[in-house]
């Protein structure tokens, strides 16, 4: 068996968070790469744990450049990803990402594995307005000129429906969701995407300059609410509120969660060229994607 002196160093980012959580916990099933992950807070509950199991884990605020670098020495892959959501990283995902592939080109990592979503602003021509998405394209574009790269889209969260729109009780116990208008949404579980990132990285020279989709399921919205009450038992109705209403709903975010719906439905999740056979081009590099309803099965989902 290898030491881990003599592995290749797989740096993840956001390590104690969804994504990056769940790609420490696939590569330690490989036992080939040294892991190492980062966060702001070494303290937490999560940081905490990963080190109890041997993850070595390092501060870094992705804003310093001077923290990037020196948790960068010596590493071989990176999976690198911003957070919309995280205040500090709200409306500076570009900026950052920039800075993060800059210092990977000059710390010398082979394999940069971004996390990736298509470019709103350039395709739907301004219409449009998701800079969530946008900035993660822009940063994507700018790694691909600059060093050996993969692009991984993952599709909209199967654990939004419990996270981000949660469903109010009415008077009869019925669970209730309101989501923007769409015809479809393509989605998966978070979880998953660290399977998918071990296989691009245990086969490097395959996937690098190539973009990957991450989706289980592709199908109306209403489907995964019928689905839902089906598995849980419990009663739960969906309401789809037209784009311009929802953005007067009072819904933090509503504007770009709304223009989000709307490009949903016009051009798909993944763009108009991915989204046509996302699910199956999913299967070919992780055969273990769940559906909605396996991932229902397994989770022992509850929406509320």
């Amino acid at each position: 068996m290898q030491s881990s002196q003599t592995k290749p160093i797989f740096l993840v980012c956001g390590a104690t968070g969804a994504q990056g959580g769940s790609v420490v916990r696939a590569l330690m099933k490989y036992n080939k790469w040294h892991i190492r992950g980062i966060t702001r807070d070494m303290n937490s509950e999560e940081a905490r744990r990963l080190r109890d199991k041997g993850i070595e884990m390092m501060p870094c605020d992705m804003t310093k450049p001077e923290e990037l670098k020196k948790a960068m020495m010596g590493v071989h892959t990176m999976y690198g990803m911003t957070n919309f959501w995280d205040p500090q990283e709200m409306n500076k995902e570009e900026t950052i990402g920039r800075m993060m592939v800059d210092c990977a080109k000059q710390m010398g990592i082979k394999h940069f594995i971004w996390s990736w979503l298509p470019n709103v602003e350039k395709i739907a021509k301004g219409k449009y307005h998701v800079p969530h998405f946008t900035d993660k394209a822009k940063v994507g574009e700018y790694a691909m000129q600059q060093l050996p790269t993969t692009l991984v889209a993952p599709g909209f969260y199967y654990q939004n429906f419990r996270n981000m729109f949660t469903p109010k009780k009415e008077s009869d116990g019925t669970l209730m969701y309101t989501l923007p208008q769409t015809s479809t949404l393509m989605a998966f579980d978070v979880d998953d995407i660290g399977e998918a990132v071990c296989c691009i990285a245990n086969n490097r020279d395959e996937w690098i300059g190539k973009t990957v989709p991450l989706c289980g399921d592709c199908m109306p919205p209403q489907r995964y609410i019928d689905q839902m009450a089906e598995i849980t038992g419990q009663k739960i109705k969906l309401t789809m509120m037209p784009r311009e209403q929802y953005m007067k709903s009072g819904v933090e975010h509503a504007r770009e969660i709304a223009d989000m719906f709307g490009w949903f439905d016009e051009y798909g999740y993944f763009g108009p060229e991915l989204s046509k056979n996302c699910c199956e081009m999913t299967k070919k590099i992780c055969p273990s994607i769940k559906s909605w309803k396996q991932y229902l099965q397994t989770s022992k989902f509850s929406p509320k």
